[in-house]
């Protein structure tokens, strides 16, 4: 195959973690061109092997296959960002999830009051026969995918938050296609994420990397004001920003996002009341009267026109 003799002639750092082969991707590029990851290669690595040993030790126990299940089950403690998504989100792949909830909404009953979970409405048009999906996928890049059948909205939230985030490129962003209710954001440089986060000197070129998270904090060595990144508030911005996408953002880290320097605290504003004059009392009190001798005057006018009309009505009637 074509990526294996690319193996042999180009060297190591010039290749992707993974490469994988198929009959349609000889190259082995189309799958692997954005990733995935050396870290996430690694830790998919790891995975693999406790998912086996597990699995091992539960078939040897007699477990039952749903309980196999808690192999596919991501431990989301783990993530140091926890997005959590709304429904009308991941709803679009729900029959894909590991553990399969059908929800109120899908559930819709019949004349007769049997339950069932699809039902083809009024104003929906039957799938025509060209449109049926078979279990030879075709490849990726075909026209002839049923409509809708690659619509995941999912990933398009991702890449709105990738970027937002895309200056800091500090994340690594974890998500499971499949009817995931979630989006992990795990730090990939915890020097990085601490230099965005320490006190610096208020300039242009800080104020411009801070991204309009910028915070005033004051030093600890000196009283001189410094500014720093506010890591934690662009990350549950997110959820302001998505408020119809993105239910909320849960910081399960937040020592790593700790600001440098000190709060600073807002002087204490002193209010100054002076007397008025007697003169400007007088002036204002003047004023008042002539206000409301003014106010007086317009109902009496509205009352005078409302009584004039309907003694013209009267006349008319007799």
């Amino acid at each position: 195959m074509i990526a294996v003799t690319e193996f042999k002639i180009k060297s190591r750092d010039q290749l992707p973690a993974m490469v994988i082969g198929t009959p349609l991707d000889p190259k082995g590029t189309h799958w692997t061109r954005q990733g995935p990851t050396t870290q996430g290669l690694r830790r998919l690595q790891k995975l693999a092997a406790y998912s086996h040993e597990l699995l091992q030790a539960m078939l040897v126990a007699g477990a039952d296959l749903p309980d196999l299940k808690a192999v596919f089950r991501p431990d989301l403690t783990r993530m140091d960002v926890l997005i959590k998504l709304r429904p009308s989100v991941y709803k679009t792949r729900i029959l894909e999830a590991v553990d399969m909830e059908i929800p109120s909404w899908a559930i819709k009953k019949t004349e007769s009051g049997e339950l069932v979970t699809s039902q083809i409405g009024a104003n929906m048009a039957p799938m025509r026969e060209s449109e049926s999906v078979t279990l030879d996928l075709p490849h990726p890049g075909a026209s002839y995918w049923p409509p809708g059948y690659l619509c995941d909205p999912v990933l398009w939230v991702l890449r709105q938050i990738q970027d937002r985030l895309a200056e800091w490129a500090m994340f690594e962003y974890l998500w499971d296609r499949h009817s995931g209710k979630w989006i992990g954001l795990c730090i990939t440089d915890a020097a990085k994420c601490a230099h965005l986060c320490e006190l610096k000197p208020f300039n242009e070129e800080n104020l411009r990397r801070a991204g309009g998270f910028a915070r005033h904090r004051e030093s600890t060595s000196n009283s001189r004001m410094g500014l720093a990144v506010d890591v934690q508030l662009a990350l549950q911005g997110l959820s302001a920003w998505g408020s119809e996408m993105v239910e909320s953002v849960i910081i399960q880290r937040p020592d790593a996002f700790e600001m440098g320097g000190l709060e600073m605290e807002a002087p204490e504003t002193e209010m100054i009341t002076r007397d008025m004059p007697e003169v400007e009392k007088k002036k204002k009190k003047e004023k008042e009267q002539e206000n409301r001798a003014t106010v007086k005057s317009n109902k009496k006018r509205k009352l005078g026109k409302r009584g004039g009309k309907r003694a013209k009505k009267a006349k008319i009637q007799t």
